[in-house]
């Protein structure tokens, strides 16, 4: 992971449930970690967030989103999971273009000749799409 940052403008993480115990080595905590040591911010996008969320804040998170829209019992959640996913990643994409800070960072490295590494999500490609809930 840290070879993976050196070429990093922005890091998106996530996690199934995001809350006070998040910074005692859950996966966003190790990755937030890294991250701020090299001043990149770091978008977390969660299932649900629950109480002590907000320590990740000093901690190298920048930002945290939950993907569920309104209480949902786990089974609903689990079904719909990719949808509401797929809805909270594009809604973060839709606020990170308005600050233009993927794609003028994406076309700095590329005038100065710089690799700009893929998107990836655990090893596959990761693409912006709508999926109705």
């Amino acid at each position: 992971l840290e070879r993976c940052l050196k070429n990093c403008d922005l890091v998106i993480t996530g996690e199934g449930r995001m809350d006070g115990q998040t910074v005692y080595g859950k996966t966003v905590s190790g990755v937030a970690r890294l991250a701020k040591k090299r001043g990149i911010p770091v978008i977390a996008i969660c299932g649900c967030i629950g109480a002590g969320a907000e320590r990740m804040l000093s901690r190298g998170v920048t930002a945290y989103f939950s993907a569920s829209e309104g209480p949902l019992n786990e089974a609903t959640f689990s079904r719909r999971a990719p949808a509401l996913l797929t809805n909270c990643a594009e809604r973060v994409a839709r606020g990170l273009a308005t600050t233009g800070i993927t794609t003028e960072n994406t076309e700095s490295r590329r005038r100065r000749g710089n690799r700009v590494p893929s998107t990836r999500s655990s090893g596959s490609e990761f693409r912006w799409r709508s999926t109705p809930a």
